[in-house]
């Protein structure tokens, strides 16, 4: 199964976003542009980057209800996706207003119908179960985030299901000590952290907020050219779990 994550930073490519529009659920032309680029990228590139087809598809700074991101599921529903929103909700109404999400695009043949409510119901989480194996697309905003995780991993371990977590966790080697010391927590409980053979940083190819953690056998790379190429200031994640 081939995992893909990318932080869209709300279709706005390397520019700053627009929150305002964004709450309400207005977005700009170019982000059009760069919803219809990233799409062709991920989906027309599948038999070009290590001969992969993407099963999963997470995005996060995902602006739901805009123009762009009806372009962008309109996309994936014709390849042979579904949205799968954060929470287990139905409906894009569920999140209305909101502007920095994650959400998934999902092959409609593995038949999952919805994400599972996330610790606290954050919005910034969105768990999938496949394959007797947990997925979860994560995005950190702040750090009450990351210790809601950390409780949550406690009680995963005693499960001893498959996980993997990948997403952007805004904790970095430049980070504060005290959010090193508990994505360090994190990692633990959960496995180890898989890194990629080339180490690319993937923030505007400075730092590398964006990781993956598991505690079963994957190949993970980063599939640079989104920020060379001005469509989002991250590369993306691509995992294979084996």
């Amino acid at each position: 199964m081939n995992v893909l994550y990318i932080n869209i930073n709300g279709l706005y490519g390397i520019r700053e976003k627009d929150r305002e529009k964004l709450r309400n659920c207005v977005d700009d032309e170019y982000c059009s542009k760069n919803a219809e680029s990233i799409c062709d990228r991920i989906l027309d590139s599948q038999n070009i980057e290590k001969s992969l087809k993407y099963d999963i598809v997470f995005f996060s700074e995902f602006a739901p209800n805009t123009s762009a991101e009806k372009q962008m599921t309109d996309y994936f529903d014709r390849m042979g996706y579904k949205l799968i929103l954060p929470n287990a909700y139905d409906s894009l109404e569920d999140v209305k207003g909101k502007y920095s999400i994650v959400v998934a695009y999902v092959r409609k043949d593995l038949h999952i119908t919805k994400s599972k409510p996330s610790p606290q119901r954050w919005l910034t989480w969105c768990e999938i179960s496949v394959n007797d194996q947990t997925i979860v697309g994560i995005h950190n905003a702040r750090d009450p985030f990351l210790f809601d995780v950390k409780e949550e991993m406690k009680a995963w371990k005693e499960t001893k299901e498959k996980l993997i977590i990948l997403g952007d966790t805004n904790v970095t080697q430049q980070s504060e000590i005290k959010q090193i010391k508990l994505m360090n927590g994190i990692i633990s409980i959960v496995g180890s952290e898989i890194f990629d053979a080339d180490k690319k940083n993937t923030y505007r190819e400075v730092t590398k907020p964006d990781r993956v953690f598991s505690n079963t056998d994957i190949d993970f790379f980063v599939m640079d050219g989104f920020f060379k190429d001005k469509l989002s200031d991250h590369d993306a994640l691509s995992v294979t779990i084996k």
